[in-house]
């Protein structure tokens, strides 16, 4: 049996602290910071599966986290590159590295992810 070894998901620092947290703090944060999302059951499901691969360790190989997450080996290759992430972990992304005047919040018009 071959393992894939996985590395640390190429993601920013400030973004894996964000993900680390609860869904739900993450959610706050979109809040916060961007005017009119919105967060649908499939959407906080995909940022709940990977707000757990942000946290799990790197000792699990890649068939091992695919089965833990439930989604396909290729999504957790996608992930840990970086690419194919969920729309809210997208907008997060944006929010975190989008430099915003104090008590203006961002309008969703161009995500790449998502149907902007």
């Amino acid at each position: 049996m071959h393992r894939v070894d996985r590395e640390p998901p190429k993601i920013s620092a400030e973004l894996a602290e964000l993900l680390s947290k609860d869904p739900e703090e993450v959610i706050r944060f979109l809040d916060e910071c961007i005017w009119g999302i919105f967060a649908s059951q499939d959407g906080m499901a995909q940022l709940t599966s990977y707000c757990k691969f942000v946290k799990l360790p790197l000792t699990m190989g890649v068939k091992e986290v695919a089965a833990e997450l439930g989604v396909h080996r290729s999504t957790v290759l996608m992930w840990t590159q970086g690419i194919d992430q969920p729309y809210l972990v997208h907008a997060a992304n944006t929010a975190l590295h989008t430099e915003v005047r104090p008590n203006f919040r961002l309008l969703p018009m161009r995500l790449v992810a998502g149907g902007n």
